[in-house]
């Protein structure tokens, strides 16, 4: 029973200090075969030894999940930002600078001149 507690520690130590993909491989594979090991030589009993294994892909599923999402979500997440950045940046910007929707004559706020040429009928009547 000691070799099994020896065993879950090393588990539960690698679940919490081992970040990096190839050290998961690594760790996960070590750990195995000294599951494997121990049931070989009767040091842990065989239903043991199916639990402890279990547990080991358990926490090694859940590192690879998590790995997987974090890399998914890194390369998603920079396309999103640089686009909405741009948008920000150059459309909604600038219509915010010449938008009139929010100004009122209320505020001694006047919308800006958007054409500054005559218009036709007074360059008729001035001719």
């Amino acid at each position: 029973m000691d070799k099994a507690c020896e065993l879950i520690n090393k588990i539960q130590d690698f679940d919490q200090n081992i970040h990096q993909l190839a050290e998961v491989y690594e760790q996960s594979n070590c750990i195995m075969e000294e599951i494997v090991l121990a049931a070989t030589y009767s040091e842990i009993d065989l239903r043991i030894c199916q639990n402890l294994k279990d547990f080991l892909n358990g926490v090694v599923k859940a590192k690879l999940n998590k790995s997987e999402k974090l890399i998914t979500k890194k390369q998603t997440k920079p396309k999103d930002n640089s686009v909405l950045e741009t948008f920000e940046r150059k459309i909604a910007n600038a219509c915010k600078n010449t938008g009139t929707h929010n100004l009122t004559a209320k505020e001694g706020l006047q919308p800006p001149i958007y054409n500054m040429r005559v218009m036709d009928s007074q360059q008729a009547s001035e001719q």
